[in-house]
């Protein structure tokens, strides 16, 4: 069953979503692509939009700020071991991790402040920045495709609540999963 509303509608509370909503958003959109409510590229080119949209906010960001700014705040000091280590590691594969922290939900943001406050080069970014969110929502979609197959014959709302718990258990199991590597793995 198509959706009852207008193009433009569905565009605008799309891109409001992925604006505003990050990647549970993008669990949701990538739910609607597989269900075929929304085209793939439709909603990969605005997620692509406001993501860098949200990517360049935060690295600017960076840019105002130093390192002997960010050690001072209070969020830093709480786990100071992990985030001293998370910049050594940073500092070392800047590259790598810019790309691998769009995979683990609430780290982005933060590694691209620190991308910014470490000069990587913005068109460098960028670019890592594309090819990472468009490997995560092929990823999304991958799997909420398994998951709308599987559970296709049941109720649509209740299949997209369950498609989108599942995903946000993947999002937020990688997030913890780095926690604990940099903890007690990384030196």
């Amino acid at each position: 069953m198509p959706l009852q509303f207008g193009t433009t509608t569905v565009v605008t509370s799309l891109a409001a979503a992925l604006l505003f909503g990050g990647t549970p958003a993008f669990a949701g959109a990538a739910y609607l692509v597989a269900t075929g409510r929304l085209g793939f590229v439709l909603v990969l080119g605005i997620s692509l939009i406001t993501t860098l949209l949200w990517d360049t906010v935060w690295y600017f960001i960076g840019r105002q700020m130093s390192l002997e700014k960010i050690r001072k705040h209070r969020f830093y000091q709480k786990n100071k071991e992990l985030y001293d280590k998370v910049l050594k590691f940073h500092g070392e594969r800047e590259h790598l991790v810019h790309f691998f922290s769009r995979f683990i939900y609430g780290t982005a943001s933060a590694f691209s402040v620190v991308s910014g406050m470490r000069r990587m080069n913005f068109f460098v970014y960028i670019g890592i920045s594309a090819v990472s969110i468009s490997l995560w929502f092929s990823f999304l979609y991958v799997i909420a495709k398994y998951l709308h197959q599987y559970l296709g014959s049941q109720d649509y709302a209740f299949a997209l609540t369950i498609a989108v718990a599942v995903l946000f258990v993947i999002v937020f199991a990688g997030r913890y999963g780095l926690k604990i590597l940099f903890l007690h793995y990384i030196e």
